[in-house]
């Protein structure tokens, strides 16, 4: 038996009003605690750092986790004077840096930092030359300084050739220096070494698309009907996708001016899902033509990823240059506004996170109950999102006289079901119209339905619902609450080794409940669910 707890959009809402300031949640009680006792010791640790520190990196480092980041500078300051050909008294102070919240906000100096990325670069350690070259290209990267960063690329892959992180800060800069064609063989060569990846086959295509010298096409002044005023840039999967249209419609109807959008997509043809003639004027895949128009301001989500390119524009802003963005902290709906209110001054009120949409498609609540399914999600590491009882709770339903149908792609057919599955994305938006009801993993189809308006069930357990739910009164998470979990937030590395099984966990008996009080509420109100909303934060799952 698992603990599970609902989690709604009042939650997500709370959590967004709780990280209000950049993103950084107060601290538990239990680390106060531990706070206020380590602060007791920090005069006596100081005294022995004097006399220690200076002699060994090492001990400068252990020291540097029990003191304030003032003193812990200073420390690793004196202990990198005597650093000797190996460089690691820099490479600490790298490492105390990038953890500081001085480098985290626009605007920060980073000279600090860079001094003592450049130092540790030259290392003859080839693990500590190579994370502080890499780092390096990143950091330059984020500060549009792309030759730099190339640069700082090619001395990492000096000394790992074949490292995927250098490989792909190296493509990364050049395709933002317009070199497209040396980039483009960079990530034919990645997608040769890594099949699975998603996202080097989708940077492989943008590149594809595009001719070899990016430059050469917007050097000269547009007319003026070809001149613009916004440009963003999205992409990713759909969710990502779908979490940005709050943004896009806030902007259109805070300026009063639709925006041209420049998607960046995992998927074929999720470019549909912000073709609306409201708020969005023209969809561009990456081409040529989104290169040929004079925007004055280009702003690019997260979810648009690493890649920069020289595009016609008097600014072009990323959210980078606000914050990263990291789960754990703001949800990504809340975290898309924010950005726009920071780099861009447009506010928002808190009504305005609902305010997804799916191309022109309007809902209309269907009179006969179907409880539609998405029993995937995207492939490698993505795999543990998947619930694996589907069938079962699909066969539960039926022998109850519900009806069930199933959506996405023909291998995510659950047996037994409607099948509803296979199509492009459009033609599955279309079929979910049909659906009152909807339970999924944490996937893009889940996104689809709440964003339609369709009173969504979705199930969460490597992942963060705090980070990934729509903030919609109809879409309720149900996750695993364990210490682990999510271990996308509390364990990384783990998590992206796709290794994680707990979504199996999740019983059936509780997801079965779950649905049936959905079906006994009144569809299509607006409202949230009160049998699911006041469900305890803990309940077991058979």
């Amino acid at each position: 038996m698992v603990a599970l707890k609902v989690v709604k959009a009042s939650d997500l809402l709370q959590r967004a009003r709780e990280c209000h300031d950049a993103g950084q949640a107060a601290a538990s009680t239990s680390l106060n605690r531990r706070h206020r006792f380590l602060s007791s010791f920090t005069a006596k640790l100081a005294e022995l750092a004097q006399a220690c520190l200076p002699k060994n990196p090492t001990i400068s480092h252990v020291f540097c986790r029990f003191v304030n980041e003032e003193n812990a500078l200073q420390y690793l300051q004196v202990a990198a004077v005597r650093d000797d050909e190996h460089r690691r008294g820099n490479w600490e102070i790298a490492k105390r840096l990038l953890q500081s919240s001085s480098f985290k906000g626009a605007g920060s100096s980073d000279a600090p930092l860079r001094m003592a990325l450049e130092a540790a670069a030259e290392s003859v350690d080839p693990l500590i030359k190579f994370n502080a070259a890499a780092t390096l290209a990143r950091v330059l990267f984020a500060r549009r300084a792309y030759s730099e960063s190339l640069a700082a690329a090619e001395l990492a892959l000096s000394a790992s050739p074949s490292h995927p992180l250098g490989t792909r800060s190296k493509a990364n800069a050049l395709a933002a220096l317009g070199r497209i064609q040396e980039a483009r063989q960079i990530y034919a060569h990645i997608v040769m070494m890594e099949p699975e990846s998603t996202e080097a086959r989708t940077k492989l295509r943008a590149l594809e698309s595009l001719p070899d010298d990016v430059g050469g096409l917007n050097n000269r002044m547009p007319p003026a009907e070809n001149r613009r005023h916004f440009l963003v840039g999205i992409g990713g999967g759909i969710g990502d996708m779908l979490h940005a249209t709050p943004s896009i419609r806030n902007i259109a109807e805070r300026t009063g001016r639709r925006v041209d959008v420049v998607v960046f997509a995992d998927n074929p043809g999720a470019e549909f899902l912000v073709r609306n003639n409201q708020y969005v004027d023209d969809v561009f895949l990456m081409c040529p033509r989104v290169f040929e128009r004079f925007y004055e301001t280009v702003f690019l989500s997260h979810s648009f990823g690493p890649l920069r390119f020289p595009f016609n524009a008097e600014r072009i802003l990323a959210s980078e240059d606000w914050r990263s963005f990291r789960p754990g902290a703001l949800p990504e709906t809340i975290f898309n506004l924010e950005a726009v209110r920071a780099l861009l001054g447009i506010a928002f009120e808190e009504q305005d996170a609902g305010g997804y949409f799916v191309a022109d498609v309007e809902r209309l609540t269907p009179k006969e109950a179907l409880v539609g399914f998405h029993a995937g999600s995207k492939t490698g590491r993505w795999l543990s999102k998947r619930w694996p009882h589907f069938s079962e709770l699909g066969q539960r339903l039926i022998a109850q006289n519900i009806r069930v149908a199933s959506f996405g792609t023909r291998d995510e057919y659950v047996p037994g079901t409607e099948n509803r599955t296979g199509g492009s994305i459009e033609e599955m938006c279309r079929a979910m119209l049909d659906c009152t009801h909807f339970v999924s993993n944490d996937s893009g189809a889940m996104h689809i339905a709440s964003a339609l308006g369709i009173p969504v069930l979705a199930l969460f357990a490597p992942t963060d619902p705090h980070t990934h739910l729509p903030i919609r009164s109809t879409a309720v998470a149900f996750a695993i609450q364990e210490p682990c979990a999510p271990c996308e937030v509390k364990n990384h590395r783990y998590f992206a080794s796709g290794a994680c099984r707990c979504v199996t966990e999740i019983g059936v008996d509780a997801v079965e409940q779950k649905v049936v009080a959905m079906l006994t509420m009144e569809s299509g109100s607006g409202m949230e669910h009160p049998t699911l909303a006041a469900a305890s934060p803990a309940e077991g799952g058979s």
